[in-house]
C-alpha cells in the first residue's frame, strides 16, 4: 500500500498476514459490510448513506463545534455543583479535608 504513512502512524507491516486478519474481520461482521456474491474478495458497506456514518460516542461528535453560551454556562454550573457536592461534608472529615482510613 502506498499511502500507508499517510492513512496511520502505525508502521507498516512486513509480513502479509494482515490480509487474512482484515478478510476474516470483514466477514465476521456481516452487519457492517457485506460480500460481493460474485467475487469473495469484494466487500462493501452495508450502509450507503455515508452521512449516516458517524462516530457513536457523543463527545467525539462534539469535537470541532464551537461552544455557544447556554453550553459554557452548563459546563460551569456542573462545575459548581461538582464542587459543592465535594464539600458538602459528606466526603470530608471535621477539620475540612478528606477522609482517609
Amino acid at each position: 500500500m502506498r499511502n500507508w504513512e499517510n492513512l496511520t502512524s502505525m508502521p507498516r507491516r512486513v509480513k502479509n498476514t494482515w490480509h487474512t486478519t482484515l478478510q476474516k474481520t470483514l466477514i465476521k461482521d456481516t452487519e457492517l459490510f457485506k460480500v460481493n456474491p460474485d467475487d469473495e474478495n469484494s466487500f462493501a458497506l452495508m450502509e450507503t448513506n455515508l452521512a449516516d456514518i458517524g462516530p457513536i460516542n457523543e463527545f467525539v461528535k462534539q469535537i470541532g463545534k464551537k461552544n455557544t453560551s447556554s453550553e459554557k454556562n452548563n459546563l460551569a454550573s456542573t462545575l459548581v455543583a461538582a464542587q459543592q457536592g465535594r464539600s458538602s461534608g459528606a466526603d470530608s472529615d471535621v477539620d475540612g479535608g478528606p477522609k482517609t482510613r
